[in-house]
């Protein structure tokens, strides 16, 4: 007896579950099949590392003034974090040192591959005399794909004459991925082989254009001239570029469109930018590369100008993995950079906009280095809401790297 009564209970639960369904779905339509009438809010976890919880561990933190140190990340897929206007107060004596304010952060790797953590730091840049430590997780230490990680950052002022104010500064984590070089070899024969006029020649659009032509027809169909300066014309075969561009990308690197990092491969999203990276003044060829799909926007205006980083002035930007291959031009002739930049860049679409709906494409204009995370974009351009007149901070990263003009 008390298995059937079990039994009924069990039907009839599981009867008053499917009619609470219907009853919410509203009008179905029946016919062979089942149609509902509605939409479903689904977000596709994006393939980064991001942080899934930050906060002030206030047992840990001593000696601040201001506002009650409290951290939140910005937007749901980020690896930045704003703070409230706290204040490190400087060191008095030996038994009463500078400010210390300690941060738990929790971060997942949804990247696909293994990647390594690179140190946390802030923008404005921190000063010198300001001493960051680690605990549960050190630079270098992995976290597989997958994996989550807790850990926490201590942050003390040790300058005994000035106060550290965390007013309008944004902290960041930075992390590398197992990146082999070498398997970029492909790809980059290939550019390099258009670059020089040497590549065998491509059908495209019911023509065939010669290895020596394919240059100037990819500079006057699809990337507005080839003498532009500054931030230049670009084409490649992300989401929502032209069907004409992704045959043309697929016609000049064939089955090539494909990285390894770690011991995974991925179909690569890459725009051709012609771009002055380094410093110089006249234009050079760049080939950004993501693994990301691109499908997930993100963004939402806070107002105002900015001639130092754009992003702060932008809430819940969908930030990729976006690397970079650089051939700059010199003395009339393009020439081949080994060093793979890595960085990362908000998702937007073919026009640079970025919002909720806008994807398929990455802003190269707004592209942040995680190798040099203290770098900033020396080009004094302003950013607004319906545009960005900067070329990112890959030029700063260059010259670092190569040197100006070189």
């Amino acid at each position: 007896m008390l298995k059937s009564t079990r039994a009924i209970i069990a039907w009839l639960s599981l009867l008053i579950s499917f009619m609470s369904l219907f009853v919410s779905v509203g009008y179905a339509r029946v016919t062979t099949t089942l149609t509902i009438a509605g939409t479903a809010d689904y977000q596709k976890e994006p393939a980064l590392v991001y942080i899934t919880n930050a906060t002030i561990v206030d047992d840990r933190t001593s000696n601040v003034s201001g506002e009650t140190p409290t951290v939140t990340k910005i937007g749901p897929y980020v690896l930045t974090m704003e703070n409230s206007a706290f204040v490190l107060n400087k060191q008095t004596n030996s038994w009463n040192p500078g400010g210390t304010v300690t941060i738990e952060v929790a971060v997942k790797n949804n990247s696909g591959i293994k990647q390594y953590f690179a140190g946390y730091a802030t923008d404005p840049v921190l000063p010198t005399t300001t001493v960051v430590t680690y605990e549960g997780m050190q630079p270098g230490d992995e976290i597989e794909h997958g994996g989550s990680r807790i850990f926490w950052i201590k942050i003390q002022n040790a300058h005994n004459r000035n106060t550290v104010s965390f007013e309008g500064r944004k902290g960041f984590l930075n992390f590398a991925p197992d990146f082999k070089e070498e398997t970029l070899e492909n790809i980059t024969s290939i550019f390099i082989s258009v670059l020089d006029g040497t590549h065998p020649g491509i059908e495209h659009k019911g023509q065939t254009i010669s290895g020596k032509n394919l240059l100037d027809y990819i500079y006057e169909n699809y990337m507005e001239g080839k003498e532009s300066g500054g931030t230049g014309g670009y084409t490649g075969n992300v989401g929502n570029a032209t069907q004409e561009e992704k045959d043309l990308m697929e016609a000049v690197f064939g089955d090539n469109m494909i990285m390894e990092i770690g011991n995974q491969y991925y179909s690569v999203s890459f725009l051709l930018k012609h771009q002055d990276i380094n410093k110089d003044g006249i234009a050079d060829m760049v080939l950004y590369f993501t693994p990301d799909s691109l499908e997930t926007g993100g963004g939402t205006w806070k107002g105002g100008n900015n001639l130092n980083e754009g992003t702060q002035y932008w809430n819940g930007l969908n930030i990729v993995p976006v690397y970079a291959l650089t051939f700059p031009r010199i003395n009339g002739k393009y020439e081949t950079r080994d060093h793979v930049f890595e960085g990362n860049a908000p998702v937007c679409a073919w026009n640079g906009q970025m919002d909720s709906n806008s994807i398929g494409n990455f802003n190269t204009n707004l592209w942040n280095s995680t190798e040099y995370p203290n770098l900033h974009d020396e080009n004094q351009s302003q950013i607004s809401q319906s545009g960005v007149s900067r070329d990112g901070e890959l030029d700063d990263a260059y010259v670092l790297v190569y040197g100006r003009g070189k």
